[in-house]
């Protein structure tokens, strides 16, 4: 039951119902540090919400993945001149369980080449790439999210990203599968030929377990256009 019945207002919080009184002068100061946490968390919220078809933590129970992405993130924020803001480069779009190598990006005109630098002992299955036009201080569009699979002929990793003429800055984000068990692999075969919400079903979807599969650090790295 929700909502409000004569002095009493009923909500469901983490699957447990609650019944408070109806207080209708709430004492609400706005003190600078209140100010402040306000202030990030509204910004991490819109930032969850640019790349919620990337994000790739996983539901648990009542808290969704935006929540997460919300709280790992917080790190990240900071607040000056009544503005919040979000090192970018800082940002995690997984769970730490093994740490990638760093990002290689060369940008031509109208491409990126993203790689990942010395991959030679990475033991991953397949790397997820997420790009991000920046335009503005804290606005971002997604462009692309390719999947590439490993490869003898390709150890690093490497994709093409189309910027579509755009000169604008651009952040790439990369992050690695390792499938551990037959079932992981049939699910990990919607990855073939993704969309953009193929990433974040396949790692919150309650069908695989822990033990199917392993997520990797994300590695940020922010581009300024040159030829």
């Amino acid at each position: 039951m929700t909502g409000k019945l004569a002095d009493t207002v009923m909500s469901v919080r983490n699957g447990e119902q609650i019944a408070r009184k109806y207080q209708p002068i709430v004492y609400n100061p706005s003190t600078p540090a209140q100010v402040a946490q306000r202030a990030k968390l509204k910004l991490l919220s819109q930032l969850s919400a640019i790349m919620a078809p990337v994000i790739a933590f996983r539901k648990i129970g009542a808290v969704s993945s935006r929540n997460l992405f919300t709280k790992k993130n917080f790190h990240a924020t900071s607040f000056a001149d009544n503005t919040a803001s979000v090192n970018l480069e800082s940002v995690k779009l997984t769970s730490s369980v093994v740490s990638l190598p760093a990002l290689s990006l060369v940008r031509g005109a109208s491409s990126i080449t993203a790689s990942l630098v010395t991959a030679t002992a990475l033991d991953v299955s397949r790397v997820c790439y997420a790009a991000f036009l920046k335009q503005g201080d804290q606005t971002l569009r997604l462009i692309a999210n390719p999947v590439v699979n490993a490869s003898p002929d390709d150890i690093n990793f490497s994709t093409v990203i189309n910027l579509e003429g755009q000169q604008d800055e651009v952040v790439v984000y990369a992050y690695g599968v390792r499938d551990n068990t037959e079932a992981a692999r049939v699910v990990f075969g919607n990855l073939e030929a993704p969309l953009t919400s193929d990433i974040a079903h396949i790692v919150t979807t309650s069908m695989l377990t822990e033990n199917d599969i392993t997520l990797t650090e994300t590695v940020a790295e922010t581009s300024v256009y040159s030829e």
